[in-house]
Protein backbone atom coordinates (compact mmCIF):
# COMPACT_ATOMS: atom_id res chain seq x y z
CA UNK A 1 0.00 0.00 0.00
CA UNK A 2 1.27 3.42 -0.54
CA UNK A 3 2.03 5.98 1.90
CA UNK A 4 -0.18 8.81 0.40
CA UNK A 5 -3.34 6.17 1.26
CA UNK A 6 -2.35 6.01 5.04
CA UNK A 7 -2.20 9.04 7.03
CA UNK A 8 0.85 7.70 9.58
CA UNK A 9 2.95 6.85 6.72
CA UNK A 10 2.10 10.01 5.09
CA UNK A 11 3.29 11.72 8.12
CA UNK A 12 6.72 9.36 8.17
CA UNK A 13 7.24 10.88 4.82
CA UNK A 14 6.94 14.03 5.51
CA UNK A 15 8.93 14.25 8.41
CA UNK A 16 11.28 12.01 6.89
CA UNK A 17 11.82 14.66 4.11
CA UNK A 18 11.93 17.73 6.63
CA UNK A 19 15.11 16.07 8.90
CA UNK A 20 16.77 15.07 5.86
CA UNK A 21 16.33 18.71 4.32
CA UNK A 22 18.05 19.85 7.67
CA UNK A 23 20.55 17.86 7.83
CA UNK A 24 21.99 18.14 4.08
CA UNK A 25 21.47 22.32 5.04
CA UNK A 26 23.72 21.79 7.71
CA UNK A 27 26.21 19.99 5.83
CA UNK A 28 26.20 22.05 2.76
CA UNK A 29 23.58 25.13 3.12
CA UNK A 30 24.38 26.55 -0.29
CA UNK A 31 22.74 23.25 -1.77
CA UNK A 32 19.16 24.44 -0.72
CA UNK A 33 19.87 27.99 -0.37
CA UNK A 34 20.00 28.82 -4.20
CA UNK A 35 16.59 26.76 -4.95
CA UNK A 36 14.79 28.93 -2.69
CA UNK A 37 11.69 29.21 -5.29
CA UNK A 38 10.36 26.61 -7.63
CA UNK A 39 9.89 23.26 -7.25
CA UNK A 40 13.72 22.53 -5.35
CA UNK A 41 12.39 25.33 -2.99
CA UNK A 42 10.25 22.71 -1.56
CA UNK A 43 13.38 21.49 0.33
CA UNK A 44 14.35 24.63 1.27
CA UNK A 45 10.90 24.84 3.07
CA UNK A 46 11.01 22.21 4.59
CA UNK A 47 14.47 22.89 6.17
CA UNK A 48 13.13 26.10 7.34
CA UNK A 49 10.02 24.06 9.24
CA UNK A 50 12.89 21.97 10.86
CA UNK A 51 14.80 25.20 11.87
CA UNK A 52 11.79 27.07 13.56
CA UNK A 53 10.69 24.04 14.86
CA UNK A 54 14.33 22.79 16.46
CA UNK A 55 14.16 26.63 17.89
CA UNK A 56 10.78 26.27 19.23
CA UNK A 57 12.20 22.66 20.95
CA UNK A 58 14.87 24.76 22.78
CA UNK A 59 12.66 27.25 23.96
CA UNK A 60 10.01 24.36 25.66
CA UNK A 61 13.29 22.80 27.12
CA UNK A 62 14.48 26.08 28.82
CA UNK A 63 11.04 26.70 30.00
CA UNK A 64 10.84 23.35 31.45
CA UNK A 65 13.77 22.92 33.25
CA UNK A 66 12.97 26.92 35.02
CA UNK A 67 9.83 25.15 35.93
CA UNK A 68 11.11 22.07 37.48
CA UNK A 69 13.56 23.91 38.92
CA UNK A 70 10.77 26.44 40.86
CA UNK A 71 8.77 23.32 41.35
CA UNK A 72 11.02 21.40 43.21
CA UNK A 73 12.22 24.83 45.57
CA UNK A 74 8.26 24.91 46.15
CA UNK A 75 8.43 21.47 47.65
CA UNK A 76 11.59 21.73 49.53
CA UNK A 77 9.71 24.75 51.31
CA UNK A 78 6.61 22.73 51.97
CA UNK A 79 8.49 19.14 53.06
CA UNK A 80 10.96 21.33 54.79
Amino acid sequence: MSAIFNFQSLLTVILLLICTCAYIRALAPSLLDKNKTGFLGIFWKCARIAAEACEDLEQAERISKNSYKILQQGTRCVIG
